[in-house]
């Protein structure tokens, strides 16, 4: 297959929290926006039915249309605007603005015409060139005409329509902007002089003529008598202490609620002091809605979490999406921990949540779990020009089979000395998760820089061991030794083994592919150590003027005899047999990738162009320029899952593994051919119908289909086989062995159970008589136990020489009861090395 037609596809990891979503008119989906495309979410069971794909950009609004409740308005940055019909996810009408489009604010007051949010670039101007000015305009549909009603708006949040339409109100720094929709005035109020913040956020109440707006200080204010341009009356509350980032009123406008930096939900009784809090939401809140039906909230956290939430403060759902250190807080462990690969439940692993490991499928989409590493709670700090530090994941690594994990937590102020802590975690089968196993204090005097666990292969009796590498200048061997006592069987970790080189600074680690050797950067020295003994082999000088080794990894397969360093202007392959360069490269880059299946390799440099080769060559396999619009921060191969639905749409360096990348802008990214993006594009109507929220009809038809089938398994329960009939009639001194009546029993089971069964199960019935012919000796047995029970029936009184057949049955199946069970096994790790 060719490469031409490869193409770079979002798989995962798009914001769902950068914008609002929406509820449905009937409460009963949640339309969540992230990246291109739009996931529809049942509100009941937070799984998501189906994606509403169709845009070329990033989608930034959606409304509920109107006149008809079951269609969808979307706009993007693609310039249109998409009519949908949200319960198929077909595309009814595209509209085209000529303007990346950058919200839908709401309707006007006939609902024909849409307020939209757009950025126009004059002519000359580049169009690449950020600028922070947008403008409100009142686009009509039928005629495609775009009228403006407000310009240099900031941001959606500060900008909202009023009751039916009539008016929009706009918050500008200390002052709020009115524009009264049916006299087309302008009416501008400000804030008290001595009003020492701005307006961060604008809500319009839905039925009365007032709005709030939510300050950086952290007071909500109300307004009223605000179309004209004096008397206008306002009221001032005030409970955070952090800025108010969203304001949103209930369906009915007797409630507000109010969230920020706090991680606190606060529910406002209308014009009052009167509230309600839900606490410790994990983390800073961006975005609150409200269902049309009042019963339900949602929370868009700044860790790319969204949460459903009871009119009573119950937690319904956790929609959490992939994300890599999402909040500002973690961008200095964001190259840390990077992309794992857990071989247990083939997801995919990050430091999403703050102190927590995420475990995602990128198959479903969806988190499978997360895993509190720190067990600290998330808290927000008093002053955001004064943050806090967490205790972050910095580093954590699986063995080779996901029984153990690695981990490295540390809280670091740069003031104080910081806490590190190396914990190991045992998977324990009976309860499916991870549980600590032995906590190391201060395992290293600085930063850990790298951890990894020596491959073992298939080989489960060798010891197990972790190395980690630190800025103090020492790596360290850990081997797992036994602490079995009187009291419990137990192991635990204990430092086996410290080396270090000239003082220098440890860097990146590697193993090779069978363990025997380990490559640890110091500076811009890569030195290679015997396992086993921590005996140094050999040192490999990088050119004087190379910066630090950043990357060390060995090859696999044919290239197992070859290792090759990354620093921040140098890719260079080493021969581990003669001791000399293969060949080098100079070359930009921070990102280096090995597949573990086969022997190559990827690089993404500093322009994101993408190279992939052999470490044996220094011929470039596959290229493609600009993989990603923002920088690429980290990649790994990781196991193909479906060979068989995607044999021959591969190119051969994917033939074993698949390439995934992760950018800054938290996108999972991957390199797939035409084919895999019309599969992936495809909706799957069968998934669509299982996850449709249940209307009353079907709930109804479903509880009548439930109790007649209950009735009829009861009037079955009722009436008494022939077998069970003649056994409980005869004497029990003259009834042979219980074992002879077993399988005639089950087989009236059988029979009677077959009989009630459909036409799908009329083949499993065929298949069943093609086993039963294997033994003719049992069927014939059988087929005389039926007609002796007839015979049975109709002379009930008779010598207990009728049950000679019984013997004859105990005596047939002594020699051969059952046939043998063939197990059929498949040896799972050559198909994965094949």
């Amino acid at each position: 297959m060719g490469e031409d037609n490869l193409t770079v596809v979002n798989v995962s990891g798009s914001s769902i929290v950068k914008y609002k979503p929406v509820f449905s008119a009937d409460s009963k989906c949640l339309f969540v926006l992230s990246g291109k495309n739009i996931k529809v979410y049942n509100v009941n069971s937070g799984e998501c039915m189906h994606y509403l794909i169709g845009h070329y950009d990033e989608v930034t609004g959606a409304l509920v249309n109107p006149k008809n409740k079951l269609q969808l308005f979307s706009s993007s940055l693609d310039e249109t605007i998409i009519l949908w019909d949200s319960a198929d996810g077909v595309i009814l009408k595209r509209y085209s603005l000529h303007a990346p489009i950058y919200g839908l604010i709401g309707f006007t007051k006939d609902e024909s015409n849409i307020y939209v949010m757009v950025r126009w670039y004059p002519k000359g101007v580049d169009d690449k060139i950020p600028t922070q000015d947008h403008d409100i305009s009142e686009y009509d549909p039928k005629t495609g005409s775009l009228t403006m009603r407000l310009k240099k708006v900031l941001k959606r949040r500060l900008v909202d329509v009023g009751a039916k339409g009539r008016y929009l109100v706009e918050g500008r720094k200390k002052k709020v902007i009115v524009y009264d929709c049916k006299t087309s005035e302008i009416i501008m109020h400000s804030l008290k002089d001595d009003f020492d913040k701005e307006i961060s956020c604008v809500a319009c109440h839905p039925t009365e003529d007032s709005f709030v707006t939510g300050c950086d200080n952290g007071k909500i204010i109300y307004w009223w008598n605000f179309l004209t341009r004096n008397g206008v009356v306002k009221s001032t509350y005030s409970w955070h202490a952090l800025p108010v980032l969203d304001v949103h009123f209930t369906a009915e406008g007797s409630q507000l609620l109010s969230g920020g930096h706090e991680c606190v939900l606060v529910k406002w009784k209308y014009n009052s002091k009167e509230r309600e809090y839900l606490p410790r939401l994990r983390a800073p809140i961006d975005h609150v809605i409200c269902s049309p039906d009042n019963q339900i909230f949602v929370t868009c956290h700044q860790d790319n979490c969204v949460n459903l939430i009871s009119n009573t403060f119950e937690l319904l759902n956790v929609i959490d999406g992939l994300s890599l250190c999402h909040l500002q807080s973690q961008v200095l462990v964001r190259r840390s921990v990077r992309l794992l690969y857990d071989p247990r439940t083939k997801a995919l692993v990050t430091n999403g949540r703050v102190g927590h490991l995420q475990f995602y499928s990128i198959e479903a989409d969806r988190q499978l779990y997360n895993l509190d590493i720190v067990q600290e709670n998330y808290t927000s700090p008093e002053d955001l020009s004064k943050p806090l530090y967490p205790t972050e994941v910095t580093n954590a690594a699986f063995s080779s089979h996901g029984d153990w994990l690695a981990t490295v937590d540390m809280w670091d102020d740069g003031v104080m000395t910081p806490d590190i802590q190396l914990k190991f975690w045992k998977y324990q089968v009976e309860s499916q998760e991870y549980a600590l196993n032995t906590v190391v204090h201060y395992p290293h005097d600085k930063k850990v820089v790298d951890l990894k666990f020596r491959p073992h292969g298939d080989d489960l009796d060798v010891v197990h061991s972790v190395v980690t590498s630190s800025v103090d200048g020492k790596f360290k061997t850990w081997t797992l030794v036994d602490d079995t006592d009187i009291y419990r069987k137990n192991n635990k970790w204990v430092c086996d083994s410290v080396g270090y080189y000239r003082d220098r600074p440890a860097g990146p680690l590697g193993f090779s592919e069978d363990g025997s050797l380990l490559g640890v950067g110091f500076s811009s020295t890569l030195t290679v150590w015997d396992s086993d003994t921590n005996v140094l082999r050999h040192c490999f000088l990088t050119q004087s003027n190379s910066s630090n080794i950043k990357h060390c990894e060995f090859g696999h397969h044919s290239c197992c005899h070859l290792l090759v360093s990354l620093s921040s202007d140098l890719l260079c392959v080493w021969n581990l047999l003669t001791c000399a360069v293969v060949w080098s490269v100079n070359v930009e880059a921070n990102v280096l990738a090995a597949d573990p299946l086969s022997p190559y390799m990827a690089v993404v440099d500093n322009d994101q162009k993408l190279y992939v080769f052999k470490p044996s060559s220094p011929d470039i396999v596959y290229s493609k320029p600009s993989i990603s619009k923002s920088t690429v921060s980290c990649a790994i191969f990781l196991p193909q899952k479906k060979k068989s639905s995607n044999k021959g749409t591969q190119v051969a360096w994917q033939q074993s593994s698949q390439l995934y990348f992760f950018n800054e802008e938290q996108e999972l990214l991957s390199i797939v051919s035409e084919e895999e993006e019309r599969k992936m594009n495809t909706l799957d109507s069968r998934a669509i119908q299982e996850n449709l929220p249940s209307t009353a009809i079907s709930v109804f038809l479903g509880g009548e289909r439930k109790a007649l089938e209950d009735r009829e398994r009861r009037i079955e329960r009722s009436l008494p086989s022939n077998i069970t009939k003649q056994i409980l009639d005869s004497a029990p001194h003259a009834q042979p062995p219980v074992i002879s009546l077993c399988l005639p029993f089950l087989q009236s089971l059988i029979g009677k159970k077959q009989t009630k069964r459909g036409t799908e199960e009329e083949d499993e019935e065929e298949e069943m008589d093609e086993v039963k012919s294997q033994d003719s000796d049992s069927d014939m047995e059988v087929e005389q136990f039926h007609n002796s029970m007839k015979s049975d029936s109709q002379n009930p009184v008779q010598e207990n020489k009728d049950f000679d057949w019984l013997n004859d049955l105990h005596k047939s199946q002594s020699k051969d009861d059952l046939n043998p069970v063939v197990l059929r096994t498949t040896d799972w790790i050559s198909e994965l090395n094949t």
